[in-house]
């Protein structure tokens, strides 16, 4: 059995859900609320799922983590990575090294992590994290071992730089996002951890870590007994037990996580836990876009796993814009010009302020409005695109704070060069409309599909773009695009204007689908 944390809506409450099927299994069936869940989670663990089942891509994943809870970490906890590292040649410690994470770093499987602007990249850490069940004050090793419901695979993804400038870890290990777990596993079903399981972590395929649970330190009994003895320890809190040699700071030359690069995470009887390093979504709110992150306790956001936007493979050298430092708070246009006769884009806005052109504007959600935009602002007749926050409940929205808006592009086009229906077309081929709230492993309400009619005749052409993408069968499934008339559209804050022309090889998870033609379907 396997449970995880799930919303059923953007900003609805966490519950407890088992995941049902093989590992990665579509199914989800609800256990109990959050609070519920950890005031007896033994029971809730024993009684399995009583509430109603989802399929997997109609939820938000998060970490079925309380509020409250702490999670309590331990550093250098293997023998072998005691001796690869700063204290190779001390003698093993007397007692554990305690540090502390903020729930709000924990993340999902399938998640992304973003590098920090003052760091190289990101190390990796594969660990086995354990579930505290029950209180516990001043305990015995045994009677805290005995309160642990469960395990679950954990990344304890490090931003050394920051972890290295001093002698406290925080900054270091509290990266959002940095921390992803997978499923729960109840304790019955794992064994104790001193009887070694194996764990391996890999890096784009290549193995990096390979060893057994038996080369701990400290066991989880003993660490959550020291613990207890100071500051307690609740139901829902957890304990990272550290991670084996083999990480990347330690080795010659030095080895860290950079753009594009897959973790995985493999842990006997646990499962196998994958998350995308990526550089260059700034500014982000929490988590970095689900899990833009991964995912976090208190954002609906899911997991992204990045494509570049040169179409899925990654330029060699290409600049990596600071927007901090070389954004300024403007909004910048790289325009390149090329020996084509086609106007650029800013080329044609300005003919069509100069001539007095009438223009006709477009409001579309696809997903991440970095990809939209970029794609469909080179599409002809268009003029301009803007990206914001649209569709939903809160006024002056931000990328912080946009309630259930989605995230849109405004599009102003000239309408003697193209059509609203080109347009529709093109947006149906850069993104799937098939799936509810999500693109790719971009998951929650902010990412849904809809187009924000402006006029009666703007509603009428996207029913029938609709109905014939349908027919096409060009799709999985049947299109779940909302056709909502145009509100208030807010505009999103400069470091997200024109991103993907600042970055060229920045976060997408947009492309445009080779020979796609829609047909349009036989009328009666």
């Amino acid at each position: 059995m396997r449970f995880v944390g799930i919303r059923r809506t953007a900003g609805g409450p966490v519950e407890v859900a088992e995941l049902r099927g093989a590992e990665g299994g579509d199914e989800i069936a609800v256990v109990a609320e959050l609070d519920a869940f950890w005031s007896d989670p033994r029971s809730h663990l024993a009684r399995g799922a009583v509430g109603p089942s989802f399929r997997r891509t109609d939820v938000v994943l998060v970490p079925p983590v309380l509020p409250s809870a702490r999670v309590f970490c331990v550093g250098l906890n293997y023998a072998r990575h005691h001796a690869e590292g700063s204290y190779s040649g001390d003698p093993l410690p007397e007692f554990p090294t305690i540090f502390a994470r903020w729930t709000s770093s924990l993340g999902v499987g399938d998640g992304v992590v973003e590098i920090p602007a003052d760091e190289d990249g990101l190390d990796w850490e594969g660990e086995v994290v354990a579930w505290v069940g029950a209180d516990l004050a001043a305990a015995s090793a045994d009677d805290a071992l005995a309160a642990v419901v469960g395990y679950s695979t954990f990344d304890d993804i490090t931003a050394r730089g920051a972890q290295k400038r001093t002698s406290q870890w925080t900054l270091g290990k509290n990266v959002e996002g940095s921390g992803p777990l997978g499923p729960l596993v109840p304790a019955g079903e794992v064994g104790d951890l001193r009887d070694g399981l194996r764990i391996r972590t890999r890096v784009n395929g290549v193995t990096v870590q390979d060893a057994s649970t038996d080369d701990l330190i400290f066991s989880v009994g003993d660490t959550l007994a020291l613990i207890s003895r100071t500051v307690g320890v609740r139901s829902g809190d957890l304990l990272a037990t550290g991670t084996p040699a083999g990480v990347g700071y330690a080795r010659d030359p030095r080895w860290l996580l950079g753009d594009g690069d897959v973790v995985d995470v493999e842990v006997e009887r646990l499962g196998t836990l994958r998350t995308t390093v990526v550089r260059g979504r700034p500014n982000h709110s929490s988590p970095p876009r689900g899990l833009r992150h991964q995912f976090s306790t208190n954002v609906e956001d899911a997991s992204k796993l990045a494509r570049p936007a040169t179409g899925g493979v990654a330029v060699e050298g290409a600049e990596q814009a600071d927007p901090v430092r070389t954004f300024d708070g403007e909004t910048v246009r790289s325009v390149q010009r090329t020996e084509c006769t086609q106007p650029t884009f800013e080329e044609e806005s300005h003919m069509a302020e100069a001539t007095g052109t009438a223009t006709e504007t477009a409001i579309l959600a696809g997903g991440c409005f970095w990809g939209v935009e970029e794609l469909i602002r080179k599409q002809p007749g268009v003029l301009s695109t803007r990206v914001g926050y649209s569709g939903g409940d809160v006024p002056n929205a931000t990328y912080r704070n946009h309630g259930t808006h989605a995230e849109a592009v405004e599009i102003v086009f000239d309408p003697t060069r193209t059509s609203f229906r080109n347009l529709l077309e093109f947006f149906f081929q850069i993104h799937d409309p098939s799936t509810k709230n999500r693109q790719g492993n971009d998951v929650g309400l902010s990412y849904r599909s809809a187009i924000f009619y402006t006029s009666e005749e703007q509603k009428e052409v996207a029913l029938d773009t609709i109905a014939d993408v349908d027919a096409s069968g060009i799709w999985p499934g049947k299109v779940v695009t909302e056709v909502t008339e145009a509100g208030d559209f807010w505009e999103a804050e400069p470091e997200h204007q024109d991103y993907l022309q600042r970055i060229p090889n920045g976060y997408t998870c947009h492309w445009v689908r080779p020979d796609w033609k829609l047909p349009r379907r036989a009328t009666a």
